[in-house]
């Protein structure tokens, strides 16, 4: 999941403006800038803060947005977002063809889930870079999750995140 090169992982077929996903967002180049982990506890840096503050916004910008389980990692971040835009951003409309009725793409209209990431990774890189260089990785992966088994298992996963990191 934390290699270098990242390849777009978006899948055309999947309707990115409804449905629970799971997301981890990476740092670039493995670096702690959000904080250490300690005695399986996570200890937010002032950058981490920043990172903490900057998720809960997302429902503020995205009414459409409610968030579930969530960490900030020293390197990475996990989240759970349930995303119900039945409207849809006009804003992320593709293009239409004069002489066809339908986007020109076989995507659907709006990639919510795109378009919340990318912002809340430029909010969070223009705060930062206030006091010093920080990069994100390229993209980011998610994951739908289908079902009340995978969405508790996901839970789960993401509250013992710091228990499983190994420290560097």
């Amino acid at each position: 999941m934390r290699s270098a090169q990242r390849v777009k992982n978006r899948n055309k077929y999947i309707d990115y403006n409804k449905g629970c996903y799971f997301v981890t967002i990476c740092v670039a180049e493995e670096v702690d800038y959000f904080g250490r982990i300690e005695n399986h506890q996570m200890y937010l840096s002032d950058l981490g803060i920043i990172a903490y503050e900057m998720w809960y916004q997302i429902p503020v910008h995205y009414n459409f947005v409610k968030l579930n389980e969530f960490i900030v990692m020293p390197d990475h971040i996990h989240g759970i977002l349930i995303i119900n835009n039945t409207v849809g951003d006009r804003h992320a409309c593709p293009l239409l063809d004069k002489n066809l009725s339908l986007p020109t793409t076989n995507r659907p209209q709006n990639q919510n889930l795109p378009i919340i990431i990318g912002s809340y990774k430029s909010a969070v890189s223009r705060e930062i870079h206030q006091s010093t260089f920080f990069k994100w990785q390229r993209s980011f992966h998610d994951e739908v999750i289908k079902n009340n088994l995978e969405y508790i298992n996901i839970q789960k996963y993401i509250k013992n995140n710091p228990n499983k990191y190994i420290e560097k």
